[in-house]
């Protein structure tokens, strides 16, 4: 018997957007509200603001999952190449069983403050699939290492001197990553986040300590979404 995903019944998407107000109190609210487009299913969908991408655009898309349908939607819409990631096995086993077009290309890395084998544990739940990375002296059960890269590695590796969009849906991983773009001031023009506060040990502390670290890189906060883990930032002044 198939499990229904409620999330993809569209008559539902109101009533689940209310329930989500209702059930959590975001620590922040958008503060420069910009006309947004959002691309994927209601599970795995993302912002972009309008106009800002094109067919020339650098996109990097940070934890694939058993989800590409924001990547595919935006190569489509705006015709630029994607560069995804993911090191997980489930992952890249769904991944090869995909027909993706060429402007799709999934790297085997996660994304990180610093390169190394990290360790990671699977899902409690069989029915998700996101890993996190666990701290070295961790003997939290069945774990598995992993390559990661921060944001710099990446761009050396692939040619490119710009990221025009960043989205992370990386378990955690996103708080190191934010304190390494801002010591090597590396500032992608949009940025879109989910946080992990209240999960694998992360509190509103660094949520908020993460953030205040993005607007001293000079980001300007567009979007929070109803879960309240979702943020999308930009830099005003490298907006056209």
């Amino acid at each position: 018997m198939t499990q229904t995903d409620w999330r993809s019944i569209p008559a539902l998407k109101p009533a689940l957007k209310l329930v989500r107000k209702i059930r959590f109190r975001p620590l922040h609210r958008a503060e420069a509200p910009r006309a947004l487009r959002e691309h994927g299913t209601d599970y795995g969908s993302w912002p972009v603001i309008k106009g800002s991408l094109g067919p020339e655009s650098v996109v990097y898309s940070f934890g694939v999952g058993e989800d590409l349908s924001f990547d595919l939607e935006a190569t489509a819409l705006y015709g630029c190449a994607i560069d995804a990631f993911d090191p997980t096995p489930r992952s890249l086993d769904w991944v090869a069983r995909q027909d993706l077009p060429a402007t799709i290309r999934v790297h085997p890395y996660g994304l990180a403050g610093s390169s190394r084998i990290l360790r990671f544990s699977p899902p409690a739940n069989e029915a998700h699939v996101s890993y996190f990375a666990q701290d070295e002296g961790s003997e939290a059960g069945e774990m598995i290492e992993l390559p990661v890269h921060p944001l710099d590695w990446f761009m050396k590796e692939l040619g490119h001197t710009r990221v025009d969009y960043l989205k992370m849906d990386i378990e955690g991983s996103e708080y190191e990553v934010i304190a390494d773009l801002a010591k090597k001031s590396l500032t992608p023009t949009q940025l879109c986040i989910e946080f992990h506060h209240g999960m694998y040990s992360y509190t509103d502390a660094d949520t908020n300590t993460a953030v205040d670290q993005l607007k001293a890189l000079g980001y300007s906060l567009h979007f929070v979404s109803d879960s309240g883990r979702e943020y999308g930032f930009h830099r005003p002044d490298l907006m056209a």
